[in-house]
């Protein structure tokens, strides 16, 4: 059967009335770019369907969209399965090493040897509760992905897409009682440079965010 993407245009005051399913144990907040499309090149519509169906299809991603969050060039949020259904991203893995918050870790649970097991297969525990020496990243089970539209090493987000992100992580911590020590981007946790060496940096987002700085 043909695959059919889900995808919803909501508003900060929507964003848990479109929940289908019970909600998560949600831990923390990943921040991503897209890398592409570049906003530069006037791809202003909004990009949710388009990279469900890339995810889909090309990265193999059975449940479409690897974030949980969207926000368009124009600041329009889009949420698709993995929100409203709660099910876990495809967004972010690395080493517990590298881990800056050393009050959360998440815990190697072994299931099945497959593709979508390597990438699946973590839960958060407290770090009382864990094994050090076997513990693994992945922040897919338990954090919300949250991707801005664009490639921010080549420019920067629009005033649009970071005034949407703020009020968003706002929503969402005040939901789940998620402070700045929850709130991370990617390249926390790979090497690679998302969300972009021309995003806001860590303390200017908390403070927007948060109306503090990350540092107390």
């Amino acid at each position: 059967m043909k695959y059919q993407p889900l995808i919803k245009q909501v508003e900060i005051d929507e964003i848990f009335d479109v929940i289908e399913k019970k909600e998560r144990d949600w831990k923390a907040i990943v921040i991503h770019h897209t890398v592409n499309p570049n906003i530069e090149n006037g791809m202003y519509h909004l990009q949710g369907r388009n990279i469900d169906l890339s995810h889909y299809y090309h990265r193999g991603f059975r449940n479409g969209m690897g974030y949980h969050f969207l926000i368009n060039v124009n600041g329009v949020i889009e949420v698709g399965k993995r929100w409203i259904y709660q099910l876990p991203g495809a967004h972010t893995k690395g080493l517990v090493d590298q881990l800056p918050n050393p009050n959360l870790i998440l815990a190697y649970i072994p299931w099945k040897k497959s593709k979508w097991w390597r990438y699946q297969n973590y839960e958060i525990f407290e770090p009382e509760k864990t094994d050090f020496a076997k513990a693994k990243l992945s922040l897919n089970r338990n954090t919300i992905g949250i991707s801005l539209v664009g490639n921010f090493e080549e420019e920067k987000p629009t005033k649009n897409e970071l005034f949407t992100l703020y009020k968003l992580i706002r929503a969402l911590s005040e939901h789940y009682g998620f402070t700045p020590e929850h709130i991370f981007y990617h390249i926390d946790f790979t090497p690679k440079s998302c969300p972009g060496s021309n995003f806001i940096g860590k303390d200017d987002l908390i403070k927007a965010s948060f109306g503090k700085s990350v540092y107390g």
